[in-house]
């Protein structure tokens, strides 16, 4: 589902509604070390392919219904982040890695990101198929770039034309992010 945005000029800042599937895609649970791709050493040496299979798994797992309940169980990085490591250990786990190399492991999984960017064969999982995430050059007190807005009733409208209508000529703050 998408996210609804609702303007509240007389008690600020904009409020947005938790979301139902969480993702952190500016960890190295994904591949990322905020707008960069994570790389680091110290990872276990794999074949492509049982790579490869662990990633498709991993895609698998974060996606199912079980884990996207899990993390939604609560709104903490720190619980998001265990959960995906348990999702990560047992994609690797399941695509014959041993208990005892599962660090290492984790290392080689987060860099694959990385290793195989420019590589078409990579089975790019749902946080890499759906990142756009990019370094933006806003800075404190910037007008705010313009952009579409679809209400839920579905009317078109555009982030001026919407904080025009709701808080006139009143000071607003606006907070962004990416809830994904």
């Amino acid at each position: 589902g998408g996210v609804c945005l609702s303007l509240e000029c007389e008690f600020l800042p904009v409020r947005l509604p938790r979301p139902a599937r969480a993702m952190g895609m500016h960890h190295s649970t994904s591949g990322k070390d905020g707008y960069n791709y994570y790389s680091t050493s110290g990872g276990l040496e794999m074949s492509t392919a049982r790579l490869f299979d662990a990633v498709r798994r991993e895609d698998e797992l974060r996606i199912s219904d079980e884990v996207q309940d899990r993390l939604a169980l609560h709104d903490s990085n720190w619980w998001r982040l265990k959960v995906i490591r348990a999702v990560q250990e047992q994609a690797l786990l399941e695509s014959g890695v041993r208990a005892k190399d599962l660090p290492s492991a984790l290392i080689t999984l987060r860099n694959a990101r990385s290793m195989f960017a420019d590589d078409d064969k990579y089975p790019a999982p749902v946080y890499v198929r759906y990142d756009r995430s990019a370094q933006g050059s806003l800075q404190k007190f910037d007008v705010a770039p313009d952009c579409s807005l679809i209400s839920v009733s579905g009317e078109q409208t555009t982030l001026h034309e919407e904080l025009r209508r709701v808080c006139q000529d009143r000071p607003i703050v606006l907070a962004g992010g990416s809830f994904t």
